[in-house]
This record gives structure tokens, sequence and C-alpha cells, in this order.
């Protein structure tokens, strides 16, 4: 058995573990300081305290920002900007929570199960406890303030593992890129960056490209050259996508690809993200 399918385990037995739960879970914002909106670009709505959160929504906090979400069976999440965090699934006896940026400084659980994933792919799947996990820097880190029933799920190298967290004992995950040449040469300028969720993504030439938000919090990138020529995408630390003209290539709010229809991509030992 697969270190992934024992995480799925993971979950499962603790959902085979809990009691009665409601058939229609909610969440509302119950408190909110500074901005707080409901979606992403030019779609993002103001959220207002007593406001629902519904299954799917994304949660947007600048700087300085707080908010308090309580779900249907008590369970509150207290989140400080500059954060973005996705309500990706509430059923009966299982939540799962994306946090992508910032920090959420405590989640209060009870039965219902909460995973809560992020981009370092690793998660916490949490019953009965409270906890914090906090996102910057290309680093998550995971820690229990109360309870026992905590486990990090670490995906994140060759070790993969599952950590039962002890209190007050920060578990780290991933970090800073290490410092590697600039593939690019020196003195060139023709490169736009941009960031989905926490990674860096190179765009060459840095005209070449329409940059678009999409409805679940991800980013689209098309290639507005013509069909005789190719642009590329740099993404993360190895990987580079070469994009002709009218070709897309699809990505999710962590940054990862979804899909694209360019046929041509390579693989570096080290690339320049910085």
């Amino acid at each position: 058995m697969t270190l992934r399918q024992i995480a799925s385990f993971v979950l499962v037995i603790l959902v085979f573990a809990g009691v009665a739960f409601s058939e229609d879970p909610k969440a509302t914002l119950s408190s909110a300081s500074g901005d707080v909106v409901l979606g992403d670009g030019p779609d993002a709505t103001p959220l207002e305290p007593g406001q629902e959160v519904p299954e799917g929504a994304a949660l947007n906090l600048d700087k300085g920002a707080k908010a308090t979400v309580v779900f249907e069976d008590g369970s509150e999440m207290h989140l400080v900007g500059p954060a973005r965090v996705k309500v990706v699934a509430m059923s009966p006896g299982h939540r799962r929570i994306d946090l992508s940026k910032g920090r959420i400084s405590s989640f209060s659980g009870g039965d219902t199960i909460t995973g809560i994933h992020t981009p370092q792919d690793a998660f916490l799947a949490l019953q009965n406890g409270t906890v914090g996990v906090n996102v910057k820097d290309g680093q998550a880190t995971f820690n229990l303030f109360d309870g026992s029933n905590a486990k990090v799920v670490d995906l994140s190298g060759d070790e993969q593992k599952i950590v039962e967290l002890a209190p007050n004992t920060p578990y780290v995950v991933g970090g800073p890129p290490p410092a590697a040449p600039d593939v690019w040469g020196p003195g060139t300028d023709n490169i736009r960056r941009i960031k989905v969720g926490d990674r860096l993504i190179l765009l060459s030439p840095k005209d070449g490209f329409d940059v678009t938000s999409t409805e679940t919090g991800g980013t689209t990138l098309t290639c507005t050259l013509s069909e005789d020529l190719f642009g590329s995408v740099q993404l993360g630390m190895h990987t580079v996508f070469y994009v002709a003209g009218g070709e897309t290539i699809n990505l999710d709010s962590a940054g990862n690809v979804i899909t694209t229809n360019s046929a041509v991509h390579t693989q570096f030992t080290a690339l320049d993200i910085r």
C-alpha cells in the first residue's frame, strides 16, 4: 500500500470514528475586520458578518484583516490576512479547507473531520482539537494547540510520512527554493513574473501572454504570439513549457497544471525563480 493510499485511510478511519452529523453542513462569517472578500479578481464581493460562506467559496483577506468562520457543528476558523482560504467541501462527517497563503491562527474542530491542505503537498487531518496553520514564503507550519487527534500527511519529499502532531511542537514542510543560476542569462529583462498561490511563474516574452483568473481561483495563461512562434512558461524549479501562439495552460489556485494543449515541455536541474 502506498503512502497516498494510507493518507486516504487517515481520513476514512477518522470519519467512521465520528458520531451524528448534519445532512446540510453550513458555514457563516461570524466576525470580520479589514477587507474580507468572497471570490477572486473582478468578481470578488465584500463579505459581511452574518453572511453564509458557501461550499466551494474562496475568502481573500487583505493585510491586517481578520475573520472568523463558524461551521454548523460549532467548529471555528480564525484567519489573519493577507490570506486566501477556500472551503472546498462540506459534507456530513468531513470538510476540506485549502489554505493557499496566510494564516489560520486557530481552528477549533469537533467530531467532524477537517482536512486543511497546503500548496506544499502536505495536509493536516484534525478531529476534536485546536490547531494553527501558516503558509508563508513557500513553507507550511502546522501547530497543535489542544487535543490529540491531529496528523500531518507529508507527501512533499522522498521520505513521505504521516506525523502525529505533539502539542506546541511545530511541524514545518517546505521552505524557500535554493539559489540557482539564471537560466535566461545575465541582463535579460524580457520576462514577466507572476505568482499563483505560492508559486512564482516566469513568462517569456513578457508581452506574449494573456493572464486571466478562473471562477475556481485558478489562472489561464494564453500565448498571444503568432502561430509560428512560441513563448515559454517556467513553473517552479524544474519545468518549462513551450507554448505556441493560441495555446493555453490552465493552472489551479496553487499554480499546478490542470490542462494544457502545449505538446512540448522540458525539465532542467535548476532554474531561477527569484
